[in-house]
């Protein structure tokens, strides 16, 4: 999986910042892969930033969650944490990521 051109998800009031790069598949479970980032990933909140290990998670093609496509991130104090990932307004992550078989975010 690669993230063509660096990215901010911001769902709420935390930002997650996802660097350009090639993302490797380091685990298979819960029905998918988690494909890590190269260099980790940026936490943005109210109350500064900072960077932790963590991807994107995507979904077995060959389970129910073949649509799933989750950001991961291992937070300092609370363990792995997933967050839907999707297009936002001014956000289109069908251009920012690319992989096989392609990906399709709303």
């Amino acid at each position: 999986m690669e993230v063509v051109e660096q990215f901010t998800f911001l769902p709420s009031f935390t930002g997650y910042t996802f660097p350009a790069g090639r993302y490797l598949p380091v685990k298979r479970e819960n029905g998918g892969v988690f494909y890590e980032s190269p260099v980790g990933i940026k936490i943005r909140t109210l109350g500064g930033s900072y960077v932790v290990k963590g991807g994107i998670f995507r979904g077995n093609p060959n389970a129910r969650n073949e649509s799933k496509v989750s950001a991961y991130a291992y937070m300092p104090a609370g363990g792995l944490q997933m967050i839907p990932l999707h297009s936002m307004i001014g956000l289109d992550l069908n251009k920012k990521i690319r992989c096989a078989p392609p990906l399709s975010f709303k």
